[in-house]
């Protein structure tokens, strides 16, 4: 997710995504507590980051079949034509 590196917007955007459904906050903190017991989740030492790990889960239930969650440009952007205009 590119979003000319505006966090404010990415934060409200996944908090967004999270509401769609509630089971994703629960699973990224699972995610979060597992990379951080795994001494994986320090961007200082040169490993992954909350957003990346948060971006890693929501991309998994989006690949998951069924998907659990649809792509982000039809979440964040529901209309086709001005979906299409911006990609």
């Amino acid at each position: 997710m590119c979003v000319d590196n505006d966090g404010v917007f990415k934060s409200q955007a996944l908090r967004h995504v999270g509401m769609i459904d509630l089971r994703l906050p629960a699973l990224i903190t699972l995610v979060k507590g597992w990379a951080k017991a795994h001494d994986i989740n320090d961007p200082t030492n040169r490993t992954i980051n909350s957003f990346a790990l948060t971006l890693l889960v929501v991309h998994h239930l989006q690949q998951c079949l069924p998907a659990v969650l649809p792509p982000l440009a039809e979440i964040l952007c529901p209309d086709p034509e001005v979906r299409s205009a911006t990609l």
